[in-house]
Formats: C-alpha cells, sequence, structure tokens
C-alpha cells in the first residue's frame, strides 16, 4: 500500500533559547551596582521589588516593582539600587536562535510567580558557579525536564512581549547629560578624541563627565569610549574587514598600537576576531 501523502505546515517558532547562562534571584542593598557588562547573549531582568536605575547603552531607564527589561546582545547594561529600599530581582541570561524582538524592550508582567518557579525549577537541574551561572546540568537531572522548564520561559517570555510594552527613560538631569556624552562619542567613533575634546563637544568639565560615567556604567569616560571604539573595531573585523582597514578606520595611523589597544580590550589579537 502507497503512503498517503498530507500536507504539512512547517514550524518557524518566534522565540528559542539555544543557549542558557545565568538564571538567579537576588536582593540587593540600598547603594549596589554591578560593574556594568556586555555579552552576546540575552538578558531579561524582571523586578520583584523596589526600584532601581538601569544603564542600557545609552540612555538611563528607572525599573520598577512589575517591570522587566530584555538587553539584547553586545548591549552595556548595569543595575544600580539608588533608590530608598532593598531591590530583589531575577535575572535569565541566554542564547536564541529567534526572538520576535531585534533591540531592547521593557514591559510589565502581571505577577512574578511563573517566573520565580521556572528559575527555582531549573537551578535544581543544574550544578551552579558563584550561585548564578549554570554550568551543565546534574548526573540526575532530567533533559526532558529541562527541556519543560526552558519551553515554559519561552512562552512566558512570548507572553510578556506581545503585551503592551513601555520604555520611558530616565528624565533627570545627570541621566539626561550621560545620554548626550554617549552620543557624542557614537558621533566621533572614528576620531579618537581626547577627554578634553569629548568634553569640549559635551558642554562639559572632564571631571563632570568622569563621575558622570563612573555613576552610570562603573567606568571612567574615557575607558568607556575606548571599548565603543573596540566594540566597534570587533563589529568590522567579523564583518570581514581587515585589521589595516579597521585601524585606518577608527584613526589609528599606526596598525601596531591599534592591534595593542584591541588585545588589551578583548585578550586577543584582532586577527583572531570571531576565532574564539
Amino acid at each position: 500500500m502507497e503512503p498517503k501523502s498530507y500536507p504539512l505546515y512547517t514550524l518557524e517558532p518566534s522565540l528559542r533559547i539555544s543557549a542558557l547562562c545565568s538564571a538567579f534571584q537576588a536582593t540587593r542593598a540600598i547603594g549596589y551596582s554591578n560593574g556594568g557588562e556586555l555579552h552576546d547573549f540575552w538578558e531579561a531582568v524582571f523586578m520583584l521589588s523596589g526600584e532601581v536605575e538601569i544603564t542600557a547603552g545609552d540612555t538611563i531607564y528607572p525599573l520598577h516593582a512589575g517591570q522587566m527589561i530584555l538587553h539584547p546582545p553586545l548591549e552595556f547594561h548595569r543595575l544600580i539600587n539608588s533608590g530608598t529600599c532593598t531591590a530583589e530581582f531575577v535575572i535569565i541570561s541566554f542564547a536564541a536562535t529567534a526572538m520576535p524582538v531585534s533591540s531592547r524592550v521593557i514591559c510589565n508582567f502581571p505577577t512574578p510567580t511563573p517566573i520565580t518557579t521556572y528559575v527555582k525549577d531549573l537551578r535544581e537541574q543544574f550544578v551552579l558557579k558563584d550561585d548564578f551561572l549554570l554550568l551543565h546540568p546534574h548526573q540526575s537531572s532530567d533533559s526532558a525536564v529541562i527541556q519543560r522548564i526552558t519551553n515554559n520561559i519561552e512562552c512566558y517570555l512570548l507572553s510578556l512581549l506581545h503585551s503592551d510594552i513601555t520604555a520611558k527613560s530616565a528624565t533627570g538631569r545627570q541621566a539626561t547629560q550621560y545620554s548626550a556624552a554617549v552620543a557624542v562619542m557614537q558621533e566621533h567613533l572614528y576620531e579618537g578624541l581626547s577627554a578634553t575634546a569629548l568634553a569640549t563637544l559635551c558642554n562639559a568639565g572632564v571631571s563632570t563627565l568622569q563621575k558622570l560615567f563612573q555613576k552610570y556604567t562603573g567606568m571612567g569616560m574615557m575607558q568607556y569610549y575606548r571599548a565603543l571604539r573596540m566594540q566597534q573595531a570587533r563589529t568590522w573585523l567579523l564583518q570581514g574587514k581587515s585589521v589595516k582597514e579597521t585601524a585606518l578606520a577608527l584613526g589609528f595611523q599606526d596598525q601596531n598600537y591599534f592591534s595593542t589597544a584591541y588585545k588589551r580590550h578583548f585578550g586577543t589579537a584582532p586577527s583572531q576576531a570571531g576565532t574564539k
């Protein structure tokens, strides 16, 4: 008997988590701030209680209880508890082969119970490092259980990303000044300006900008500017530009000096971009 032929609908997932990095719930005191980071995977921060300031690229956001911010890959971000009470939050970071959004998202979530449950269940399946990184499953873990939990997280995120999305940035003087300064840096990535030149373009003093970037990024003004330039260099190298082309495009007349600066920042030579 010949098999019958039936039409099949090919499924294209809107959101598919392909790898997990971290999953944890934390409480942080007033005045807490992390060091700030940038990585090539997604990170979701769910505020359970309190209020924090989130540095997300060139913008500062207040994040309240009941709000989630989703950072895209390669977006610099930092969490600062500058409020008046202890802050509690959940963070999940992951790589994805499919996402319904391509940039930063801030939205509301109705109740923290699902996400805190998924994180607790997920952590029980993994060996942890520093209490937040998911290293590898326990020998007794069930891959089907891990898949089920991950699928639940996917569904939960999808429900939030299709709800009302809000993204109101902070309007205070310092937050506004920070955003303007980062915009100036991005406009002048290819010139390698000095601290004095940047401050002049920002209509601010060097010491003022230094304090501003220390507050919102955890690093000095010039350190942040160099990081932006090196990230642009890495992007170009991954796109196929030669080391010489990249160095010249960023205003480095000396290719060796560029290679030294790149290696100091990433730990590898520019010729090795994309090999790790």
